[in-house]
């Protein structure tokens, strides 16, 4: 019996042994090559490029010579939706917050819809001054590193862009509109953070992020879905819609009314 055990009291041995060298090289237990150490040092790095961005952006904006206040500040980014190297990016977000105080409650933090593969951007806008200072992470830089610096900015700009001072500098701002002064996402920004800072309401910012903007469009749908929720209640099953020649109209209707808009259409499309 003893002759037969000792092979198997050998063979575990040897395990034991292997295993216990594994575990101090940190290749088993404590590695830092776990799913949830990979998922710290990813929002460590993201959060610290949220905060490295609106940073940068508040001085680029005090040059201007506004004095600023956390509450006039509302911030907007694809952070979230955006992707680096198969990163996800949604850890800028409480980046952006713990510097600035934006939030979603205060309605000062726009997350605007976009696709993932789209460069990752910030834009701080100081509804006081009117000036706004966007920052864009370099479409060139695959991987981030751990402990990015400012040099991951590839376009940085701050103009002012409030509406009042935008209807007085239309010939100004056509050229440098098609400069793509802030990265392609002119309209965007413009739209959005204008409205916000006239007091859109929450559930109009929605419908805004989704659709990417603020145009006659997505706010026909608006007024087509208050109108709806006014003089149609819902039922049990809430609303169903059919549209036909869909357009802005249905990203508003969709955020607003939690219903999706089939049809022969929205196929072909």
């Amino acid at each position: 019996m003893r002759n037969i055990l000792k092979p198997v009291k050998n063979t575990l041995l040897v395990i034991a042994i292997i295993t216990l060298i594994l575990t101090i090289n940190g290749i088993c237990l404590g590695s830092d090559d776990t799913p949830e150490k990979k998922l710290l040092s990813d929002y460590t790095k993201w959060e610290s490029v949220g905060k490295m961005a609106v940073d940068k952006a508040l001085t680029l904006i005090q040059k201007s010579g506004s004095k600023l206040k956390k509450e006039n500040l509302i911030v907007l980014t694809n952070a979230g939706y955006s992707e680096i190297s198969g990163d996800l990016t949604q850890a800028a977000l409480d980046g952006l917050t713990a510097v600035t105080g934006a939030s979603r409650g205060r309605n000062t933090l726009a997350e605007i819809h976009s696709a993932p593969w789209t460069p990752l951007w910030f834009a701080v806008f100081d509804r006081e001054s009117g000036y706004c200072a966007y920052l864009e992470v370099k479409a060139s830089d695959k991987d981030i590193p751990e402990k990015p610096d400012e040099r991951i900015f590839g376009t940085t700009t701050v103009e002012r862009i409030d509406a009042d001072y935008l209807y007085g500098h239309g010939n100004e701002y056509k050229s440098k509109i098609e400069k793509k002064m802030f990265g392609g996402n002119e309209f965007r920004i413009f739209t959005i953070a204008n409205a916000i800072a006239k007091g859109a309401p929450a559930y109009v910012v929605r419908a805004f992020e989704f659709h990417d903007h603020y145009c006659p469009g997505v706010n026909s749908g608006i007024l087509l879905a208050n109108y709806i929720k006014k003089n149609f209640p819902p039922d049990d099953k809430g609303y169903f819609i059919q549209s036909v020649t869909p357009w802005c109209k249905e990203d508003a209707l969709q955020v607003m009314l939690n219903v999706s808009a089939p049809s022969e259409a929205w196929c072909i499309l």
